[in-house]
């Protein structure tokens, strides 16, 4: 997690608010299950604070999946369901104006981009089966199947 403010690839230790899961140099070949990783927020109640996943190889392919995403505790989620969105072109950080990328994965509240100009042009993820929730296009050879939960959800064709 990065302080609110921080640029989005900041490495400066001092906006880098907790790591909740780092390989190191040496580590062994990612053929490793699922690591399942949790932080407290209870220092920074009352503040705005940025979930951001990094991946870095130098090596080879370095598959990263985050699955199941979840805050709890007495005042996360408050307002109102969360869901996956994707940025599109003119959405912005409210905090520090910065454009965000297309195809960038933001948490919003559902329904947030017809309220809020910061994310107007903000779309549903999408679920792919296998893949979970994601911004990026299906894979060659997935196609549409209706919907699971609000995303669009998509299925390996028969």
């Amino acid at each position: 997690m990065i302080k609110s403010t921080a640029a989005r690839d900041t490495l400066d230790p001092s906006d880098i608010l907790a790591t909740i899961f780092d390989s190191q140099t040496g580590s062994p070949a990612f053929t490793q299950s699922w690591v399942t990783g949790t932080a407290s927020l209870a220092a920074y109640a009352g503040q705005t604070v940025t979930f951001r996943a990094v991946a870095v190889n130098d090596q080879s392919c370095l598959p990263v999946w985050i699955d199941d995403l979840t805050l709890s505790g007495s005042t996360a989620g408050s307002g109102g369901d969360r869901a996956g969105y994707c940025s599109a072109a003119g959405d912005t950080n409210p905090f520090t104006g910065e454009a965000y990328a297309a195809g960038t994965f933001l948490d919003l509240l559902y329904g947030q981009p017809s309220t809020d100009p910061h994310w107007a042009n903000a779309t549903l993820a999408n679920y792919v089966v296998g893949r979970g929730i994601t911004c990026d296009p299906p894979p060659a050879g997935y196609i549409l199947s209706g919907a699971r939960g609000p995303y669009p959800n998509w299925i390996p064709q028969p």
